[in-house]
């Protein structure tokens, strides 16, 4: 059935009582501003007010005065200006003697943000300036507000001795500080909760109707955003404006949903044939519709952001279903109810696909460590090892700079129970160290340097945001050196030899005449290989054979013997060759040392490899 829409609320109200009524009180002050050290201290604040009207004719037999507005249509959240320019809203109908009589009403009247107030020159006219005017025979106006924020004149009614400049001043007041687009607060009284949030957080509508700030982390706030705060403590401590991320609407039937619930549009729920509202997010094609503010309001979301008109971008693709590859700054993976459940606008989306963000490569700190000693060394020796230290900072790609904080501590530990605390110079400077009379011992032997560093700056990426990810929190790096302890290994020489040397032998002293020291080699090794340079002679009184001395610890599991012919090693039995039991004075230490002697018939030069275990 066809119908048609209601025309705004325009009442002219002829008499505010200054004096009472009908037995009812008149105008009293409910309550003074209070901000001690403030001009307005003490200035009418909330007053309660008696008002008349002048019941507004209308041809809508619908309302609750069939074909006309009067005081029964007076409802909290309009608005009441008076002759003089000045504007106060409604928030609060008061019981009275005179309340259900066609054309009176209490009401209580609040100077929002003491707007009026700081409109009137200074002195002015003393302590009441910005309350209503009482003289009878004056015009006053209630209206209400539309989505807009802006008053809805019905000009029909707005006559003599209202004009053109109580229409402009009354509006201006609305287009200065727009109450529901920019400065929003679902509530007339302060919240002590509010006074330490900040301007320029963003707000989500919990369900005791209390704006709580936003956490970026959690999807569920993310859903029910409402806005961005754009004033904090004004005009009182506690007071709170927002700017809604959609549209403040009435005229809403939302009663079976609880306040700050987000509201889905749903067509396929037989229970919603009616509102096609949901507080439950569909499985596809979520599309937000509304959060709750009150049973007859809500915040219209689905199609503006922050009053910009940018379109939520919606998916319509089934939840589950990956992107099948990398698409500007959409990885491949990414799920629809990732980026198309309604958190993100088209502009986002768009801009992520053509400008991803991409963070700055970050090398972290670094500590070096060298020292002045080869990889292997002799058992027993004495050493000066001479550590040289470094560290850097890192860096951050891009020419952002270094990584890290300044360096912290440093520490030297390692073999021969060291454990040295560096000097530091920041930020990134460490002292040498020199250990003296260092003794060899047998294996591995190891030194750490530990530098620690403090946090370093926020890494910024293409598109200037933080990239905490790649950020250095602070920490450690660490550098090794080392080198490992063995005895050396000897070789014959072609002078005649018969049996082991005579005498003890000593690292400083051996019998040259006999043997050569091969270089060191690991004990890890497979194998040790030399040459032997000489042609063996096997008939007396001249015997040279071919002969080898290896310190005991070592067990000679296999000798091989170069093949000229086809480029192989080849096997000799161990039966080959006689060993002689000796000792060798390493460094102050007695180290027994097995002598290999070649026993078979002569040959000529040769290259061995000696395969054993340790």
């Amino acid at each position: 059935m066809a119908n048609t829409a209601k025309i705004p609320i325009v009442l002219k109200v002829a008499q505010i009582y200054q004096d009472s009524f009908a037995g009812v009180p008149a105008s009293t002050v409910v309550e003074t501003y209070d901000n001690p050290g403030h001009p307005l201290n003490g200035f009418p604040y909330v007053w309660d007010v008696l008002v008349e009207v002048t019941p507004t004719p209308h041809s809508d037999s619908s309302t609750q005065t069939a074909n006309f507005y009067n005081a029964l249509d007076i409802a909290p959240g309009m608005w009441l200006a008076d002759n003089s320019h000045r504007s106060y809203k409604i928030i609060e109908l008061i019981d009275s003697a005179a309340d259900g009589a066609a054309n009176y009403k209490r009401i209580r009247i609040k100077d929002v943000g003491m707007y009026t107030a700081l409109s009137e020159p200074v002195p002015g006219n003393g302590a009441n300036d910005n309350t209503p005017v009482y003289a009878g025979g004056n015009f006053a106006y209630i209206f209400t507000l539309s989505e807009d924020g802006l008053p809805n004149f019905g000009i029909k009614w707005i006559g003599p001795p209202a004009d053109i400049s109580f229409i402009n001043n009354i509006t201006s007041r609305f287009q200065y500080r727009n109450l529901l687009t920019a400065n929003y607060n679902n509530s007339d009284s302060p919240n002590p909760a509010y006074a330490s949030y900040q301007v320029g957080q963003m707000v989500y509508l919990d369900n005791t109707g209390t704006f709580q700030v936003l956490d970026a982390s959690d999807a569920t706030q993310v859903k029910k955003r409402f806005g961005v705060i754009t004033s904090v403590n004004v005009p009182e401590d506690g007071d709170l404006g927002v700017r809604p991320w959609g549209k403040v609407v009435g005229d809403l039937d939302l009663s079976s949903f609880t306040v700050g619930d987000a509201l889905y549009y749903d067509d396929l729920d037989p229970t919603n044939d009616v509102s096609y509202l949901t507080a439950i997010e569909p499985a596809s094609s979520a599309i937000p519709m509304y959060i709750k503010i009150s049973d007859t309001t809500g915040m219209y979301i689905t199609d503006m952001v922050g009053g910009g008109g940018d379109q939520i971008y919606i998916s319509q693709v089934a939840d589950g279903t990956p992107t099948p590859e990398d698409v500007g700054g959409i990885d491949q993976g990414t799920l629809p109810e990732n980026i198309g459940d309604g958190t993100y606008t088209l502009s986002e989306v768009i801009d992520q696909l053509l400008w991803p963000a991409i963070c700055p490569t970050v090398n972290g700190p670094q500590v070096t460590l060298s020292d002045n000693a080869s990889d292997l060394q002799i058992i027993g020796d004495s050493l000066n090892i001479a550590f040289t230290t470094g560290a850097s900072g890192g860096s951050i790609s891009g020419g952002q700079g270094v990584a890290a904080g300044d360096l912290t501590s440093a520490t030297l530990a390692g073999a021969g129970s060291t454990n040295e605390t560096l000097s530091i110079t920041p930020p990134y400077d460490i002292a040498d160290y020199t250990l003296n009379g260092y003794t060899v011992v047998s294996g591995s032997q190891s030194w750490t340097l530990t530098g620690t560093f403090a946090a370093g700056q926020m890494p910024v990426d293409n598109l200037g945001g933080n990239c905490p990810d790649v950020q250095y929190n602070g920490g450690t790096d660490t550098a090794s050196v080392n080198f490992e302890g063995v005895y050396p290994v000897y070789a014959g020489n072609s002078t005649q030899y018969q049996g082991a040397a005579s005498g003890t032998w000593t690292t400083a002293s051996v019998n040259t005449t006999y043997w050569t020291q091969l270089s060191l080699f690991s004990f890890n090794s497979a194998y040790f290989q030399w040459n032997q340079t000489y042609n063996e002679d096997a008939v007396a009184p001249d015997v040279v054979r071919h002969r080898f001395a290896i310190p005991s610890v070592l067990t000679v599991n296999d000798i091989k013997k170069y093949n000229s012919v086809s480029g192989n090693y080849d096997s000799i039995p161990l039966s080959q060759f006689s060993t002689t039991a000796t000792t060798l004075d390493v460094f102050g230490n007695s180290v027994a040392y097995t002598i290999y002697e070649k026993s078979n018939s002569a040959g000529g030069a040769s290259q061995y490899r000696v395969y054993f275990t340790d």
